[in-house]
């Protein structure tokens, strides 16, 4: 086990900090819920995440500017994670599907490391019918 996990922890020691995790996420999200003031219990507000326009980008470039939002965000907090951080900040890039960089860069490189973006969109998926329910 210590081979896959770097840990000397039992499966289930293993399993009982998921559990905990999954509790973790649930009042986190109960809280939220909360702070928003939505009406509903959390399969409605997964049913409103998961369905709601807003949540949904409208072209790629504004997907893409997101993933590099989010990039720029993480970036000072994985100097304080990672044994050794790359030179450069992260970027992000579209993917292409022809050419993908197997080994990572070494951490001198001068370029930074670049997370390919996959830039489909998604689109809301549209109501059901109380026949489909």
């Amino acid at each position: 086990m210590q081979r896959f996990t770097t840990t000397d922890m039992t499966p289930d020691e293993i399993h009982e900090i998921g559990l905990q995790e999954v509790e973790r996420i649930r009042r986190d999200m109960e809280a939220v819920i909360a702070e928003v003031g939505f009406q509903g219990d959390m399969a409605a507000f997964n049913t409103f995440l998961r369905t709601d326009p807003q949540f949904y980008y409208d072209s790629p470039e504004a997907l893409l500017e997101g993933y590099q939002a989010v990039s720029k965000r993480l970036d000072p907090g994985l100097v304080k994670l990672l044994a050794s951080y790359p030179v450069r900040p992260m970027a992000c890039a579209p993917f292409r599907t022809r050419r993908l960089l197997t080994r990572p860069l070494p951490t001198t490189c001068a370029r930074p490391s670049t997370a390919p973006a996959r830039l489909v969109l998604r689109q809301p998926p549209p109501p059901r019918s109380e026949t489909q329910i």
